[in-house]
């Protein structure tokens, strides 16, 4: 069934009625009016609630404030003599569905033209209502609503009075204040959009690439792009170093309404320009990601920077770098303090810590389930080389700067002042000796 179209005075609607004992039927009209009788249309058949037959009258002239004196009007025909309709001779030739004579609206009909229904008539229905509203406090209206017999209750569009546009919505909070479940944005091939469903804001892209197809790598991906200049929308130039392109701030709203932005903070990552090319055909930049205070006015705390040289990560007492040739772990700023890396297992027995014992002066390794230092450690290498093992030195040998020499077990002392006994000496030259004697089994030579 077509939506009809009326007007209230303030509002403006499309509505169906139906008939309930003849659902769906249409209308017929007939009129006393003798231009329509000489017509031959008088009378005929129609779907809807009205029909108001107009004619083109160049006697009629008018004039506009803007447009001007214009010749010729669009008139409605009129009644010229008596009819069974019971229409006042002179009114407007209004026909309506059927069963629109009885009641109100009835007497609408036989009353001036343009008056609003005051209701219905006995056997109508509304059945879809959809309202365009300008309201007492002069706010724009579309809507639809279940007390005209609409489907829902709801707001489809609502201007206020203040500027202030909402959708979905007659209380906007905003300038523009959008309520949905679900929101998406697609470009005109549908192969890239962004959604807002679940709190949750998805940008996606499709390749609408064939199973089988040739493989082209894709370059981009789904992008989220956060661009700034220093410049205007029309015209933007280059930043500068030191000015940041763009920042992802988790805040708390409950401490933002009403206190410092600062002490709302949790956290933020922001990217900084660190240089830029002297012709500004170039820029590089820098990732920043900075944790908030528990304490209300300390500022926040960078924790990680990821820079061209390498990555950055600052702790309270620490930092660790890590550059294309070395590793920094430490802070040289904090009073001294043991300094040591942990590498965890599953089972306690089998964890080791290795870094700076300063009790000891040492570097250490040690197995132990406390993953810190100890007064006593498997491997302990102190200022000046000294070297000690809390277990047995396993080598094939030893360079104690006379070159790589082989160790083998040995039961005894040898040195220049030491008695050395041997089971069995073999030689295969012996030396010559000038103005001495050599005891062998108490004889000499």
């Amino acid at each position: 069934m077509p939506y009809t179209f009326y007007i209230t005075g303030s509002g403006a609607a499309w509505v169906t009625h139906s008939y309930q004992d003849t659902p769906g039927t249409g209308s017929w009209f007939s009129s006393s009016n003798p231009d329509l009788i000489a017509s031959g249309s008088a009378s005929g058949y129609f779907i809807g609630d009205r029909y108001k037959p107009l004619r083109l009258d160049m006697s009629v002239s008018g004039s506009h404030s803007a447009e001007g004196l214009w010749s010729g009007s669009f008139v409605p025909y009129t009644e010229s003599g008596a009819n069974s309709h019971g229409i006042p001779v002179g009114s407007a030739s209004i026909f309506t569905a059927s069963w629109a004579y009885s009641g109100s609206y009835g007497e609408y009909l036989t009353g001036s033209d343009g008056a609003a229904p005051t209701s219905w008539p006995s056997g109508a229905t509304q059945t879809a209502s959809y309202e365009m509203i300008v309201d007492d406090n002069s706010n724009f209206i579309i809507q639809e609503t279940s007390s005209a017999h609409g489907v829902n209750d709801r707001v489809h569009y609502f201007v206020s009075s203040s500027g202030k546009i909402g959708i979905k919505t007659k209380t906007p909070t905003n300038d523009i204040d959008l309520k949905a479940d679900t929101i998406k944005f697609r470009s005109d091939d549908g192969s890239k959009e962004m959604e807002f469903r679940d709190g949750k804001w998805r940008a996606q892209k499709y390749a609408n690439r064939g199973q089988y197809d040739e493989v082209v790598a894709e370059t981009s991906g789904s992008e989220i792009v956060l661009a700034y200049s220093p410049g205007t929308f029309d015209v933007p130039t280059t930043a500068s170093a030191g000015d940041r392109l763009g920042t992802i701030t988790w805040e708390d709203e409950s401490i933002g309404r009403t206190l410092e932005r600062i002490d709302a903070t949790a956290m933020e990552i922001y990217g900084k320009v660190e240089a830029v090319a002297v012709d500004a055909t170039a820029i590089k930049g820098s990732m920043h990601f900075t944790i908030g205070s528990a304490a209300a006015g300390e500022p926040l705390l960078e924790r990680m920077n990821i820079h061209l040289g390498g990555v950055t990560v600052t702790g309270s007492n620490t930092i660790l770098q890590v550059t294309g040739r070395s590793i920094w772990l430490g802070n040289t700023a904090d009073a001294d303090g043991d300094t040591y890396i942990n590498f965890l297992t599953n089972t306690s027995g089998k964890r080791w810590v290795a870094g700076i014992d300063v009790s000891a002066t040492a570097f250490v390794i040690d197995q132990t389930a406390l993953n810190v230092p100890q007064a006593t450690s498997d491997f302990s290498l102190a200022a000046g080389g000294a070297l000690t093992l809390g277990g047995a030195l396993t080598c094939t040998q030893i360079n104690t700067g006379q070159g790589a020499t082989e160790v083998y077990a040995m039961n005894q002392d040898v040195e220049t002042g030491d008695s050395v006994t041997f089971d069995t000496v073999i030689t295969t030259k012996m030396p010559g000796f000038t103005g001495s004697t050599i005891t062998v089994d108490g004889g000499t030579f």
